[in-house]
């Protein structure tokens, strides 16, 4: 039995003649290529339809190509058109804050502008009430007024400052602040734990600041104790008056808004 190999070999060296010298041979083998292998007309309609298939398909690409460059284009104009929007934003946004800080500015002048207005109405209000306590202090020199109602005008002042004022009365038996018996009256400011032991009159004499001096010390005999403030509260000083309380530490006021405690 012949192998593929001689079988092939004899074929090839075959064909040939076969081909040549029998035509019924060689219409055979055509008629079995045809229906294995495409004719040249097939094949020609196989390509043809192949480049219809191109051009179709070059075609559309051209016009997707086409319509995704008009997107691209829209997307770009949108984009433009967005960033001209956000620049917009921006702009109204920067000028809305600086429209506030203005606002915000005006409001705080305002505030500036009452508080100083309420000052100056505080401070207003405080010379009218000094000058009422000062034109008191000379009704109350003059006789027009008495020393009871301008003490009582003082602590009034003293009392919308938030100090408390007390009556201090006790009787000098042994005369060592008028040199003969005699009853003995002080004011004593507190606020809080703080204690100002002080003179209201409507006006203070030199010899006055001696027996203010000298009421201090009758009141430390009869407490126990060690007075540390002390004052003379008056609208009218005696200017030689002054030295005397500075050397004696007796702190001077003219006016119940000066008292500090």
């Amino acid at each position: 039995m012949m192998g593929k190999k001689e079988i092939e070999k004899i074929i090839i060296e075959e064909l040939p003649r076969l081909l040549a010298q029998s035509p019924a041979f060689r219409h055979q083998l055509i008629g079995i290529m045809a229906e294995v292998f495409v004719r040249k007309d097939e094949l020609k309609q196989v390509l043809d339809a192949i480049k219809l298939l191109r051009e179709d398909f070059n075609k559309r690409f051209e016009e997707h190509s086409k319509r995704l460059e008009e997107h691209s284009n829209r997307l770009e104009e949108m984009s433009l058109r967005l960033e001209e929007h956000s620049k917009r934003l921006e702009g109204m946004s920067l000028r809305l804050e600086e429209h506030s800080n203005y606002i915000g500015q005006l409001i705080k002048r305002q505030e500036e502008h009452s508080e100083r207005i309420n000052e100056l109405m505080k401070r207003q209000d405080q010379g009218t009430k000094r000058l009422e306590s000062a034109i008191g202090g000379l009704g109350a020199r003059w006789g027009i007024m008495s020393e009871d109602s301008f003490r009582e005008g003082l602590k009034g002042i003293l009392k919308e400052l938030g100090l408390k004022v007390e009556r201090y009365i006790d009787y000098d038996t042994e005369g060592t602040v008028f040199g003969r018996p005699e009853q003995i009256e002080l004011d004593i400011v507190i606020k809080d734990s703080i204690t100002l032991l002080a003179e209201i009159k409507s006006s203070i004499s030199r010899e006055e600041i001696y027996v203010f001096q000298r009421k201090v010390e009758f009141y430390e005999r009869k407490k126990g104790i060690k007075v540390t403030r002390k004052a003379v509260i008056s609208p009218f000083v005696d200017p030689r008056a002054r030295p005397i309380a500075e050397r004696l530490n007796i702190e001077v006021y003219t006016s119940g808004y000066d008292v500090r405690i």
